[in-house]
């Protein structure tokens, strides 16, 4: 059977609980914004939308911190796993739909105005999703048995604030679109 060097599932999980527990943050700050954003998707009933919004976060939260209790990870990261699908079905069906001049609702690290939230979803919202759920993939997966040494942890430090930098350009990035877009004009 195939085994991850222990390295890469540290890895996984500190940046993956990281980036899920600040996103919950961020929703949680912003629940409003938040429910609204969430029912722009119209997957959803609308009298269920206050009952059902706030699920969201409470699970990413709750995954997150699952991720670093050893006993639960398994369960944790494939409950994150499944909530990602949900995400990425919800944003394909709205592209499909044609429904794209919503706000994502992703919580990422930069709160979004009201104005930039007119800038809608795209395939790049589904791709950070995909990207999201490669991340969780080694925290799913066996590890060998060989011993962590201090250069390990310094490798999980500096990869874990790395992918967390590069999430958070990405969001920066996504939150500035429409920006981006009347430079070109």
């Amino acid at each position: 059977m195939f085994a991850l060097d222990p390295v890469l599932r540290h890895i996984s999980v500190a940046a993956g609980a990281i980036v899920f527990f600040l996103s919950a943050l961020t929703k949680f700050r912003s629940l409003t914004a938040f429910t609204a954003a969430f029912g722009a998707y119209r997957l959803v009933p609308a009298r269920l939308m206050p009952y059902a919004a706030p699920v969201v976060p409470v699970l990413e939260a709750v995954f997150a911190l699952g991720l670093l209790y050893v006993p639960m990870r398994p369960f944790a990261a494939l409950g994150l796993e499944c909530l990602l699908g949900v995400f990425a079905i919800a944003l394909l069906v709205n592209l499909l739909r044609g429904n794209d001049a919503i706000d994502c609702g992703c919580g990422g690290f930069v709160e979004t105005p009201s104005e930039a939230a007119s800038s809608g979803i795209g395939y790049w919202h589904v791709g950070r999703v995909a990207a999201l759920a490669v991340l969780l993939w080694p925290a799913l997966q066996p590890v060998t048995a060989r011993q962590v040494f201090v250069l390990d942890y310094a490798t999980v430090f500096f990869a874990v604030l790395f992918i967390v930098g590069a999430y958070y350009v990405v969001d920066l990035l996504l939150a500035n679109a429409p920006k981006l877009k009347n430079l070109r004009t």
